[in-house]
């Protein structure tokens, strides 16, 4: 369960979300550890918005506190501009794209300048890769890093990522299922301006199942922190009961998803103070305590933990449907890695056991470096822990195949 700080934290950010009352007390003493823990999870300017008199933080806490939401305030500005920016270039190379997360998520908020901005994510159809990555390179972007779902760049400290595919896919006959849902969105996107500029956004269903994969792939792997369960509250907020089921029910129960959205809304109505909707159920109480404890535990991308990633990298290849042994995962996720670092992998699969010494020997010297830190009875105990809550919420199981 939360403890304090972190259920002040929780108080904090439902006020500042949903304008309900201050559900615990908050004394002077405690606000430098809440700083902390909204910082770690990206959620600092909204937690400061939900403070009813910040006179009452110590004045060295309150400068410091401001000083941060003044700097992510900046970091946001620059961000929006960059979408901005986004959309001249796409538009100018005539590149039909979408953003992904980001503004997007902004948007349901409603103050949206208080959503802490990470990179900028966006799609474009496979079709227009090629020349999508040759248009950043005529522009002044370097090599990409490649991973399995899209190209990451940086420039001037700004982090893109080109993606080719949605984040999040599941594995075997259920990314089919999945494409027939995910094909049109490029062309459902909507265009979106405001005072930065515009941007191309993803319509509501196409935004929903993002947050939903984006979400789901991330417990298993590094982590999601109190900011991706704010993204997914504030969305889901936007419906009444009727509407939401009649925009999501049918397609997230054919993904196997809709288990998993009533955990992730229960989580958010217990924990961030969501208004209840009868769609997200009555299910069981200790699967979303589960929940609150990794998203607590995990912070912003894994920040609180940095055996996270080495725990999830093992589980992350057990999501095919199929319980798969220690040494199955380990491999698996060693070919995921070489394959998206190393072009000769992706061309020729069939030398990937080429790799194996060589990954081994590279983590050796991180090792000896002082880079890596070999946890592994922590490592072992965070996989158990993930397995248990990832298997426990259903994901990709679909209602309709059990019938």
């Amino acid at each position: 369960m939360p403890n304090l700080h972190e259920t002040q934290l929780l108080a904090l950010l439902s006020r500042a979300l949903f304008g309900n009352a201050l559900s615990v007390e908050i004394g002077a003493e405690d606000h430098a550890e809440i700083l902390r823990e909204a910082c770690l999870h990206s959620v600092a300017p909204l937690a400061l918005d939900g403070v009813p008199d910040p006179e009452a933080i110590p004045e060295e806490i309150r400068t410091k506190w401001r000083s941060y939401v003044f700097r992510a305030y900046r970091g946001n500005c620059r961000m929006l501009a960059e979408h901005a920016r986004l959309h001249e270039r796409m538009t100018a190379a005539d590149i039909p794209y979408c953003i992904l997360k980001g503004v997007a998520s902004a948007a349901f908020y409603e103050k949206p300048d208080l959503r802490m901005m990470g990179d900028v994510d966006f799609l474009v159809a496979h079709a227009d890769l090629a020349r999508t990555v040759d248009y950043f390179a005529e522009n002044g972007y370097g090599k990409p890093a490649v991973c399995d779902h899209h190209y990451g760049y940086e420039k001037d400290g700004v982090k893109i990522e080109l993606h080719f595919e949605i984040p999040g896919r599941p594995a075997g006959e259920m990314r089919a299922r999945l494409s027939r849902y995910t094909d049109s969105l490029l062309a459902d996107a909507k265009l979106v301006t405001d005072s930065f500029g515009s941007y191309v956004l993803p319509s509501d269903f196409h935004h929903g199942l993002i947050l939903l994969l984006h979400m789901q792939e991330h417990i298993a792997t590094s982590g999601i922190g109190l900011r991706h369960l704010c993204d997914y509250a504030v969305f889901v907020n936007r419906y009444t009961d009727a509407e939401f089921r009649a925009l999501f029910e049918d397609a997230l129960s054919d993904l196997g998803l809709l288990f998993f959205a009533q955990i992730a809304a229960r989580t958010a109505h217990r924990y961030l103070g969501l208004p209840f909707r009868e769609w997200m159920g009555h299910g069981d109480p200790a699967i979303e305590d589960s929940l609150i404890e990794d998203i607590l535990s995990a912070g912003n991308f894994g920040k609180k933990d940095a055996s996270r990633l080495q725990a999830g990298f093992l589980l992350s290849h057990a999501r095919d449907g199929k319980r798969h042994g220690f040494i199955y995962r380990l491999f698996a996720g060693i070919n995921t890695y070489l394959r998206g670092k190393y072009k000769l992998f992706r061309k020729a699969p069939i030398l990937l056991p080429l790799g194996w010494p060589l990954y081994f020997w590279r983590y050796f010297l991180l090792l000896l470096r002082g880079k890596r830190k070999l946890k592994l009875a922590k490592i072992a105990r965070g996989t158990r822990e993930h397995e248990s809550l990832y298997y426990s919420l259903r994901l990709f199981e679909s209602e309709s195949d059990k019938k």
